[in-house]
């Protein structure tokens, strides 16, 4: 809206809601029979006889004595062969070998039903003030995220001991007092509210424009866990800068200078962010070199956010001994801010009509570097897993004991919660090369090649014991190091009043990518046609030709990851070690449809 020819005010907002139906065993983990195999012979390995006297149940097995077998253990810590009371036998049996077990196990991985929510509502106004050619500019901003995870019928129902055993001692199913089949809901809830300023004033000089302002960011958050109340943090952050873009009349050399003063209450630290670039231009070309640093503060929920325990049937089939295993996620209170120096060079040419190419090396080195890692629980007070503390992990710490043999408390140490962490210091380099040629005015090519080369330096011993697939100097995990895409696009009819676009895109990644997939690549092909002078159609089909298209996640079947020094032998055993992966697919060829109109 306009106040006249040198004031405007500007507003927008954007509401977004989206259900996910996340039903499914595993939300798509699927154990292929070959990696059963491996984690059956490998519960083997570990298995140690039991029972110690006391009513035999499904709680408390009898031992196997033929050559061969195991006590078969279910995804909710109850062995095989007893009834939902925990005594009655149900035709199974207790006492498997590894292809036994594999036959059993083989398939679709259970989680149980289970759905998501999301919530986005963004909002924006910027005021616009004129005078003469200086100008201020007023923003306001808020944007507030809500998610809501809702396992209320999750999978595996528990089965709860129904008294002491008078031999061990120890809870178990008993004839009088039998077990019971207890259900194991679990839901999560997070709402994010972020609202601030940026004021901005623009002095416009013959041979400078220089500019300055402050912005003020301010994060409030709300978190429940299976109905109960968390703490609810909050934070802002602060900053003044300056900037200033100098050029000389009938100079082809500008220099861009600027300085951010920033503070952040999320780790109560300051930092100065300054940066300088020098662009020069020529007919048909533009150099630039830009130098500078910069610091990033971690989010306020990757340091505060509650713990959020994964689903224990998800859990079975990735089960890795001798490391540490995520069973869940939250925020690190011992998180810091990232710092970083970039370095950066680029050359923009034009070839004629329409046809550009721009090419950019870069260089960052990085301090203090942020990454997620899985963190031992034991490094975490009790308090940080609710109510019951480190009780209210046993389930998945008994998963660890089926699969690694062992006892409850030796399991511990290898269970892990995903955070930010800082893990020593970084280096990332790259080039990134993109442009467009014209074969005709009607025929056009885009392309782009990228490499992304990011390493990790001066990583302390104790956080690469835990995390084996972090390798110092080596590229960090599911980070493709290229990257590279080619579109041909046509257009029939160029001038007429409905012309028809053709345009496919072909896309190419390279391994150690986030699908733990070889190198891959897809298609996508892409019509749209005017309709009148106000109205577009277009039809989107991706993944044309069905390129690597699998709904499962298949377990165990991904590309290895290389582990560091500290790794044992064991650890490298395929399908089931510490560097094994689970393999995804692309989605499959989809059609979509698209139809705009434009009303003024």
């Amino acid at each position: 809206y306009h106040f006249g020819n040198s004031s405007s005010l500007t507003a927008a907002a954007v509401n977004s809601y989206y259900w996910d139906n996340k039903t499914g065993n595993g939300d798509g983990d699927y154990l292929p029979f070959n990696t059963a195999l491996a984690q059956g012979a490998r519960k083997l390995a570990n298995y140690t006889p039991s029972f110690a006297g006391g009513t035999p149940s499904a709680l408390n097995p009898p031992n196997c004595t033929a050559p061969g077998t195991f006590a078969g253990i279910a995804t909710g810590g109850n062995a095989y062969g007893f009834g939902t009371d925990g005594l009655t036998p149900d035709g199974g049996q207790t006492c498997v070998t590894p292809a036994q077990w594999a036959n059993i196990n083989t398939g679709w991985q259970g989680a149980g039903p289970a759905w998501q929510a999301f919530t986005n509502q963004d909002y924006q106004a910027h005021y616009d003030q004129n005078f003469g050619q200086n100008t201020l500019r007023i923003a306001g901003f808020q944007d507030l995220y809500a998610h809501t995870y809702d396992r209320t019928w999750q999978l595996p129902y528990i089965l709860q001991p129904g008294g002491i055993d008078p031999v061990t001692m120890n809870p178990n199913c008993l004839v009088g007092a039998p077990c019971t089949l207890a259900s194991n809901p679990s839901w999560y809830n997070e709402a994010v509210n972020n609202a601030g300023v940026v004021g901005t004033f623009s002095i416009v000089g013959q041979n400078n424009e220089f500019g300055f302002g402050g912005y003020y960011d301010n994060t409030t958050t709300r978190f429940s866990s299976s109905g109960v109340q968390q703490p609810d943090p909050a934070a802002h952050e602060t900053s003044a800068f300056f900037r200033d873009a100098w050029h000389p009349i009938n100079s082809p050399l500008t220099t861009y200078v600027s300085a951010y003063f920033k503070h952040s209450t999320v780790t109560n630290t300051s930092f100065v962010d300054p940066r300088i670039a020098f662009v020069a231009e020529k007919p048909n070309d533009v150099f630039r070199a830009a130098f500078g640093y910069i610091s990033t503060q971690p989010a306020l929920t990757d340091v505060f956010s509650p713990f959020v325990g994964a689903s224990v049937g998800s859990l079975a089939g990735n089960v890795r001994c001798g490391t540490l295993n995520s069973v869940g996620g939250g925020g690190n209170p011992n998180a810091l801010p990232e710092r970083a120096s970039d370095t950066e060079f680029s050359w923009g040419h034009r070839f004629g009509l329409d046809s550009t190419m721009q090419l950019s090396l870069y260089s960052e080195p990085i301090w203090n570097q942020l990454y997620t890692q899985t963190i031992p629980v034991l490094n975490y007070p009790a308090s940080y897993f609710g109510p019951m503390g480190y009780a209210s992990l046993n389930q998945y710490a008994n998963a660890y004991v089926a699969s690694c043999g062992g006892t409850q408390a030796q399991a511990f140490p290898f269970l892990g919660a995903d955070g930010v962490l800082n893990i020593g210091n970084g280096y990332a380099e790259g080039i990134d090369l993109q442009g467009r040629q014209h074969i005709t005015p009607a025929f056009f090519i885009d392309y782009s090649y990228a490499t992304n080369s990011s390493v990790a330096l001066n990583v302390p011993a104790s956080i690469l014991q835990g995390n084996l697939t972090l390798v110092p100097g080596g590229q960090l995990a599911e980070i493709p190091l290229h990257k590279a895409n080619f579109a041909l696009d046509y257009t029939f009819g160029t001038g007429s009043r409905v012309p028809i676009e053709l345009r496919s895109e072909t896309y190419f990644v390279s391994s150690n990518n986030d699908k733990n997939l070889p190198a891959y690549n897809y298609t996508n092909f892409i019509i749209s046609a005017n309709t009148g002078t106000r109205g577009q159609a277009n039809i989107i089909i991706s993944n044309l030709f069905q390129q690597n298209s699998f709904a499962a996640g298949l377990i165990g079947n991904g590309v290895p990851l290389p582990l560091n020094q500290y790794a044992a032998a064991s650890d490298y055993t395929p399908l089931i070690g510490a560097g094994a992966t689970e393999e995804f697919g692309l989605l499959p060829r989809r059609f979509e449809f698209i139809y705009s109109y434009k009303i003024r």
